[in-house]
């Protein structure tokens, strides 16, 4: 007898379950002020490390032991900020909220102030030099590029032309970042 009105009751439970689905979620598109917040992120302690590098090369009694924790940190910063370009996974609207004009802008000035500080380090003592290769500050850097440039197509060439293109080819082949040089067309 009670049979058939639990049996009811089972298929209208099913019956409105199968009906109440959840709304379809909007999706947030990230923008291109966003990549540029994270590049001004890099940049903000990028310009922390480097007095820090050049104020510890110009001391006589620096060691490798003294500049390995600033190599650590500055490839860190630039692993960091690739992987918060990366959690945008290509989904960058670049017609708002800022222009590639500005992240490659901002990009250049980050990766001009790393080389020069890198061929500052090298002039000094090779072996300090060793140490940021050591520590992956090539491949820290051209994964920033690449992620930048999968971010907002186009970015590489934009940071290529940014640059001085004859100092910045002797400055690359001098610290023998000759992957950077590669991807930059250089």
């Amino acid at each position: 007898m009670l049979f058939f009105p639990v049996l009811s009751s089972f298929f209208a439970f099913g019956a409105l379950t199968a009906v109440a689905s959840p709304a379809p979620s909007v999706e947030k598109r990230t923008n291109a002020a966003d990549v540029l917040t994270t590049v001004v992120n890099i940049e903000t302690q990028v310009n922390v490390i480097l007095p820090q590098i050049d104020a510890l090369i110009g001391s006589p009694t620096a060691t490798v032991a003294d500049i390995e924790p600033l190599a650590a940190q500055l490839a860190g910063v630039l692993r960091a900020g690739t992987a918060k370009i990366d959690a945008f996974e290509g989904k960058v609207d670049a017609n708002s909220g800022g222009t590639k004009d500005e992240v490659a802008k901002k990009t250049a000035d980050i990766y001009t102030s790393i080389t020069a500080t890198l061929s500052r380090v090298k002039a000094k003592n090779v072996l300090f030099y060793v140490t940021f290769l050591q520590y992956g500050i090539e491949g820290a850097l051209i994964g920033t590029l690449l992620s930048l440039n999968t971010a907002l197509d186009g970015v590489i060439a934009l940071v290529r032309n940014l640059y001085v293109l004859d100092a910045l080819d002797g400055l690359l082949s001098g610290l023998g970042l000759l992957n950077i040089k590669v991807l930059l067309g250089l």
